[in-house]
């Protein structure tokens, strides 16, 4: 068969004077035919809407011209003219059309999908360094906090190397050290976020909600995600620079009740006995029931029992 030249839209296809509309470069192909731009089964339709049309006017494969949408002036697979080779319909055909006739169009479809594609903009951070909440689920609701399940062998919160990733945030229960192996807490979270450093700075990520959503996805579950939140005895430290180091603070549904004075809206506490009862969780420096330095030893063998509250800078 001898091919048309580039173009020329099929001149001896049945499409009547569908082949002239096809050398505008699908410009004009809406006023080709009846029907020609949405549904490409019409007799008429830009491009050759027919398989005749499709096969002589543009040495197209097929004659599904319609699922070029408005734009779609030849065949689908067109090989020769009136772009939109890969135009999708709909919107994706309005910027087939703007691909140049007889211009050997089969890359004129790589502008498909620039009309039609998402425009939702960027989606939220999930703020938890594996990419996965556990807690605050919804980020729409929640932009600025995030509950996330992991591990660390860094022991402690607020030192320089618990400050600072130590296996360049491969932490995480659905991270690449789900055991926390050469981690620090600071690992669990996504860059641009941090441990959570007070009790008031949670009150901020959560609008005053408190904890319930970090912990009522657990179900029955026991969790417990710690904030850098210090505590001299059983009273949380709000101070400007505060330095008591005694238990660790945050949300959960193990340990007992923290101070709802100083500590709200954080609810629960851990001692050394409840991390002694809540393996993984680790963070005693002495005989069970003596240590008053939880919050620099603490540590955290695996995923299981919640992890870290994780706020954005």
């Amino acid at each position: 068969m001898i091919a048309e030249p580039t173009g020329n839209g099929g001149v001896t296809s049945d499409g009547g004077t569908s082949g002239a509309a096809a050398a505008t470069g699908g410009a004009s192909s809406d006023a080709a035919g009846p029907t020609s731009g949405a549904a490409g089964d019409a007799p008429m339709g830009a491009g050759g809407a027919t398989a005749t049309g499709g096969i002589s006017g543009a040495g197209g494969a097929t004659a599904t011209g319609g699922i070029s949408g408005a734009g779609g002036a030849t065949a689908s697979g067109g090989v020769s003219g009136a772009g939109g080779a890969t135009a999708n319909g709909g919107a994706g055909g309005a910027a087939a059309t703007a691909g140049a006739a007889g211009a050997g169009g089969g890359s004129a479809g790589s502008m498909t999908g620039a009309a039609g594609s998402s425009a939702g903009g960027t989606a939220p951070t999930p703020g938890c360094a594996d990419g996965t909440r556990e807690g605050y689920l919804d980020p729409k609701v929640y932009p600025t906090i995030a509950a996330c399940a992991g591990a660390w062998d860094t022991p402690g919160l607020d030192s320089i190397a618990a400050r600072t990733p130590q296996c360049n945030r491969g932490a995480g229960n659905d991270g690449i050290r789900p055991d926390g192996h050469g981690c620090s807490v600071a690992d669990l979270c996504k860059t641009g976020w941090h441990v959570c450093t007070t009790a008031r700075g949670v009150a901020d990520g959560t609008m005053d909600s408190g904890c319930n959503d970090a912990v009522a996805p657990a179900g029955n579950t026991p969790v417990f995600y710690v904030t850098r939140q210090r505590a001299t005895g059983l009273v949380c430290d709000v101070n400007a620079n505060p330095t008591g180091t005694d238990n660790l603070y945050g949300c959960g549904n193990i340990g007992p009740p923290a101070d709802p004075n100083s500590c709200a809206p954080l609810t629960r506490m851990m001692r050394d006995i409840d991390c002694a009862m809540n393996p993984p969780w680790m963070c005693s420096d002495g005989p069970i029931g003596t240590s008053q330095d939880e919050y620099n030893v603490v540590t955290k063998s695996n995923s299981s029992r919640g992890g870290v509250l994780c706020c954005h800078d």
